[in-house]
C-alpha cells in the first residue's frame, strides 16, 4: 500500500505560527500530525531544502525595509538523556 502523499506546503504556514518544527501538533488533528511526520521522513526532504526554500521567501517579504543583521555567537548546551 502507498501512503498518500502530504503536501509540505500545508504545514508551512503552522510551523511559521507557532514557531517550531515538531511534527507533533502541526498537522492539527492525528491524521495531520502523521502526515506532516511523514513529510518531514521523506528522503527527498532535508534541512537543507527546507532553510532554502523558507529563504526563498524572505527577501521579498523584507523588500524596502530596514533590516539590522545582529550575529549571535553565544554558544547553547542542552543537557540529553540517554
Amino acid at each position: 500500500m502507498r501512503r498518500p502523499r502530504a503536501s509540505g506546503g500545508a504545514i508551512l504556514e503552522p510551523t511559521a505560527m507557532r514557531k517550531t518544527v515538531c511534527p507533533r501538533g502541526l498537522g492539527g488533528s492525528r491524521k495531520g500530525d502523521v502526515r506532516a511526520g511523514w513529510v518531514f521522513a521523506g528522503a527527498r526532504v532535508t534541512a537543507a531544502k527546507i532553510i532554502a526554500g523558507r529563504s526563498t521567501l524572505t527577501g521579498p517579504a523584507v523588500a524596502g525595509r530596514h533590516v539590522p543583521a545582529i550575529g549571535d555567537t553565544s554558544e547553547v548546551k542542552f543537557p540529553t538523556v540517554a
